[in-house]
């Protein structure tokens, strides 16, 4: 044992509580009741066809599913296998960085305090680019503090690898070298290290990966880019009402209540006397809870998701989490170890509503209701036993899908028996608003027909009525829970055109 610490204080003690959180979340992600998410089921959809490139994100989210398909069956289980691997990795990084920085307490007060966030244990149940992100920024924060203290170039050049690895994850992990040059310049026993080849190598390597999704989007009219501004514009005085209280209230839920406050407070506490910051509270805070001002001002102007800030609020919650156990400057004394368990409890609490709701949600009469959290997340498996039902009647396989939403474009590729390819139309005066646009329609298939899916009673687009011979309603659907209960079904016969001019 260490000296001084307990044994659940002590490295095994860590590694131990490692094991087992990884284990409890194996489980869970075996027996999870949920279907898949839209966005995993988009995300996995792309594995079919591996490119440099993707509509709204960089592919290697569609790299990581294309290797899961390839070793394991097509199961939501191992989809899901490589998130609750790399959310346990990000703990264990998380640790080890606090580890170097600060001390054996800290790092176990911190890594309690991460464990528990509602945010992370998200992230390790469902396959989202925010998975990966986090990742790879704890994996290059631990080895840009090993190449400062170590000075070798290896761990520079591990530290370009994985910032090279999370600009191909997500577009987020493009700040992590303006804010290494950042804090470089601004703490002056680091400043010499501009002067030596270190940074340059990390840059170079890490940016040089960023070539691979600028290549593809320079044959595809840059599309991630006109993609990502569209997030981004101000919409007025009423909007900021409600989107600043959202960012607030996301931030109070994804990293627990009281661990978020501390994270504002000290927030504000070290703005207000930044000179007087230095070494490793510096980096900490360069390295992350600086940016959240950022989003603070955004969200005045526009709506921020919860998840944006993910991989910025680590510093936050590394410097809270040493707060409670030491006083840094400008801290004169410690926050005390009163924050620290209302921290835990509220995570434990938050996390623990969170399980319970996602295995017992299908058991309470507000499963499929307006009230029911869950309900984006079922409904896709049933609707798609009915949908398979109804195209073994009519042609089975031989039948091409169409729809024109991008949700059920995605769940019926993953949910159908043999997960066939299909088919999200578009109109030709409507603008491309995901990769399905970008691969277009069925080659070779004139004179084929296709199941024409539609949701609720809408009306489908005068052009299905020319894009065939004939078109003709086949059924109705019904699923039990959802966020949409009711499909109706057309059967498209002979097609001829498909953007039906």
């Amino acid at each position: 044992m260490t000296h001084g610490l307990s044994v659940s204080e002590s490295p095994r003690g860590i590694y131990r509580l490692l094991a087992a959180l990884f284990l409890f979340r194996l489980m869970l992600a075996a027996w999870l009741p949920l279907e898949l998410s839209v966005d995993e089921a988009y995300y996995w959809d792309w594995s079919r066809i591996p490119a440099l490139g993707y509509y709204s994100k960089p592919p290697m989210i569609a790299w990581l599913n294309w290797l899961s398909r390839s070793l394991f069956p097509a199961h939501a289980f191992f989809l899901r296998l490589p998130a609750v691997c790399l959310g346990t990795g990000s703990l264990l990084l998380f640790y080890l960085l606090l580890k170097e920085l600060c001390s054996e307490r800290v790092a176990h007060r911190g890594l309690l305090l991460a464990a528990v966030m509602p945010g992370q244990a998200a992230l390790s149940l469902f396959m989202t680019t925010d998975s990966l992100l986090v990742f790879c920024w704890c994996a290059a924060l631990l080895l840009l503090w090993k190449a400062l203290q170590r000075g070798s170039y290896w761990y520079w050049m591990g530290c370009g690898l994985c910032v090279g690895l999370g600009i191909l994850s997500k577009q987020m992990m493009l700040l992590f070298g303006p804010l290494m040059l950042s804090f470089l310049f601004l703490s002056a026993p680091h400043r010499p290290v501009l002067r030596s080849p270190g940074p340059w190598l990390l840059l170079l390597m890490g940016y040089g990966c960023f070539l691979l999704p600028l290549s593809w989007n320079a044959r595809h009219d840059w599309i991630t880019f006109q993609h990502s501004s569209e997030h981004f514009g101000g919409q007025g005085l009423s909007q900021w009402l409600k989107d600043l209280p959202e960012f607030f209230g996301g931030q109070l839920y994804v990293l627990s209540p009281v661990t978020a406050l501390g994270v504002a407070w000290l927030c504000l506490k070290l703005s207000r006397n930044f000179r007087r910051l230095q070494g490793e509270a510096l980096f900490l805070f360069v390295m992350g809870p600086a940016l959240l001002w950022g989003f603070l001002l955004l969200s005045c102007v526009q709506r921020v998701n919860a998840n944006w800030p993910a991989v910025f609020s680590l510093g936050g919650v590394a410097l809270f989490a040493w707060a409670t156990e030491e006083g840094f400057p400008p801290l004169k004394q410690p926050l005390g170890s009163k924050w620290f368990r209302g921290g835990l409890l509220g995570g434990l609490i938050l996390s623990g509503m969170l399980y319970l709701m996602i295995m017992l949600m299908p058991l309470l009469p507000l499963a499929g209701s307006r009230l029911d959290p869950t309900r984006r997340l079922a409904g896709w498996k049933e609707l798609a036993v009915q949908l398979q039902q109804l195209r073994d009647e009519l042609g089975g396989e031989e039948l091409l899908l169409m729809t024109h939403s991008r949700a059920l474009t995605a769940t019926l590729s993953f949910y159908l028996e043999d997960q066939p390819r299909v088919y999200k139309w578009r109109a030709a005066s409507q603008p491309v608003k995901s990769q399905y646009e970008i691969w277009g329609g069925p080659e070779d298939a004139e004179g084929r027909n296709m199941l024409l899916l539609e949701r609720g009673d809408r009306e489908i687009p005068p052009e299905w009525f020319k894009m065939f011979a004939e078109v003709k309603h086949v059924g109705e659907l019904h699923t039990e829970r959802g966020k949409h209960k009711k499909y109706q079904v057309y059967l498209g016969i002979g097609l001829k055109d498909w953007m039906g001019h």
